[in-house]
């Protein structure tokens, strides 16, 4: 059985909001962290209000008299983080006048890697099969479980997404879901969950997408 290795899984920053988006997604807290691409974001417990205008001082954070990007604040309640508004300008956020931090944009990075646990081996350009009948699982290195800080919050959701001969997409290998599985830490590791030998032998292709608030429909990137 061929699987390719994808170096940077897809992680289409744009959290996909999956149809099951739980709504502890995306509420926001004070300080909190947030992503590019994200869409539908409750903001209003950072001290965002509707008119209110934030400002970003550079890349370093640090206060000066005069921000270099401002921005005017129309409904918190549903706030998307533009990659083309915030996408060179991640780092604190501050509401003017008083230039109180209300949270912090990042640029999501995903990987994913995938890992014969039979024989102990990962997938690389340069070793690109796995043994039919090996059991394989999946490692994903992501920065977007800070999701999972936010209230209420499961986690942040990841689909798995593999592709295999003839063009077949799988939900599920084994009985293991693939979609929107939710991720509190990093790295994330399935063990093993796709016994190969009850699939054909051939070319497979994974990726991985994160699946919250939009994010990969809004930032289509790979490694994003």
């Amino acid at each position: 059985m061929r699987i390719p290795k994808v170096p940077g899984v897809i992680l289409l920053l744009g959290i996909l909001s999956a149809p099951a988006c739980l709504a502890a997604e995306n509420t926001v807290p004070l300080a909190g962290t947030v992503f590019l691409g994200e869409q539908g974001l409750d903001m209003t417990a950072t001290g965002v209000t509707s008119g209110s205008q934030i400002v970003w001082f550079g890349p370093g954070g640090s206060i000066s008299s005069v921000p270099a990007a401002t921005l005017t604040v129309d409904n918190p309640s549903d706030f998307y983080i533009s990659p083309v508004l915030f996408g060179d300008r991640t780092g604190p956020w501050f509401i003017a006048p008083g230039n109180s931090l209300a949270f912090y944009v990042q640029d999501p990075l995903i990987e994913i890697r995938v890992i014969d646990e039979t024989r102990s081996f990962q997938i690389t350009k340069d070793v690109t099969w796995i043994p039919k009948g090996d059991v394989a699982g999946f490692r994903i290195d992501t920065n977007v479980y800070e999701i999972a800080k936010r209230p209420g919050s499961p986690g942040a959701p990841v689909t798995i997404r593999i592709r295999g001969p003839g063009g077949i997409e799988y939900s599920s290998v084994d009985g293991y879901q693939l979609e929107d599985i939710m991720i509190s830490g990093s790295p994330f590791q399935t063990g093993g969950v796709w016994f190969t030998g009850d699939y054909e032998s051939g070319t497979y292709t994974v990726w991985a997408e994160s699946t919250g608030n939009d994010m990969n429909l809004n930032y289509k990137r790979e490694g994003k």
